[in-house]
């Protein structure tokens, strides 16, 4: 549908995720740069409300060397082995995009740049589960995923995501040399503590460097990139990026090896 509203010289607005795997994806990307026409995703609102302040905090040195990033997001939808096969589940649907790791890999790109190697290992506790025509379907997305990897500016980051565990609780935790910030992603906080601190406190975000996630403005983003010419995130390359960093998580698991990104 996007490479035939692209010839037909449309602007295109694509939910998250991308495509389907890294080869469409690609395809995407690689028509839309042979146009002039605004190509946007709609954005992961895990951690927009801090991304200014995140950036700030980065320039600033607060952290001082980035030395880790962990990723957890766990959730209870498949800890029962009678639960249904629902779309996100279901590769003739969701493809090989798998839980909510394409959407931690879209917050770990806007804030330490694009992933350089991937190196996981994959779970699935029920072989089979029923669809909504009441057909029992092999289970293809993983249940849980553990992953090294690792940015092209040298940032190690670990995601574990597990949607078949009760009582988790979905974060982002950045170490480095001089502090340690902690992202609430449910309560959509933000926390630190600097060498010497006893304990975490909150993180101030700065008036204009606020954004109100309940106030979502992707619409109007897409509307003022199109008529406005506005630079806008994520657009295919984005989007590309994180499918390419999906795909080599699929292959990294199937292989047993660490893959390397272009």
């Amino acid at each position: 549908m996007t490479l035939a509203a692209l010839e037909a010289g449309k602007h295109v607005f694509c939910q998250a995720r991308m495509a389907m795997n890294y080869p469409e994806a690609k395809e995407m990307y690689d028509r839309a740069r042979q146009t002039d026409r605004v190509t946007m995703l709609c954005p992961v609102p895990f951690g927009l409300s801090i991304d200014a302040t995140i950036a700030r905090l980065l320039r600033e040195g607060y952290l001082g060397e980035v030395r880790l990033v962990r990723v957890q997001g766990f959730a209870d939808a498949y800890a029962s082995p009678d639960a249904p096969m629902n779309w996100r589940k279901d590769h003739r649907l969701s493809g090989l995009n798998m839980l909510t790791f394409g959407m931690y890999v879209e917050v770990v790109h806007r804030w330490f740049g694009w992933t350089r190697s991937v190196s996981a290992h994959m779970d699935t506790y029920v072989a089979e589960r029923t669809d909504e025509t009441g057909a029992r379907v092999r289970v293809q997305i993983p249940d849980q995923i553990l992953l090294n990897t690792a940015t092209a500016g040298g940032v190690p980051v670990q995601y574990t995501l597990n949607a078949a565990v009760y009582h988790g609780h979905d974060a982002i935790e950045i170490y480095g040399s001089n502090a340690t910030l902690r992202y609430d992603v449910n309560q959509d906080v933000l926390t630190g503590a600097q060498a010497g601190e006893s304990s975490f406190g909150p993180i101030p975000i700065a008036p204009e460097n606020a954004y109100d996630v309940t106030n979502w403005r992707v619409e109007r983003d897409f509307v003022d990139a199109i008529r406005e010419g506005k630079e806008y995130h994520p657009n295919f390359e984005d989007g590309m990026r994180y499918m390419q960093v999906v795909q080599a998580a699929y292959d990294s698991a199937e292989q047993g090896t660490v893959v390397v990104l272009d």
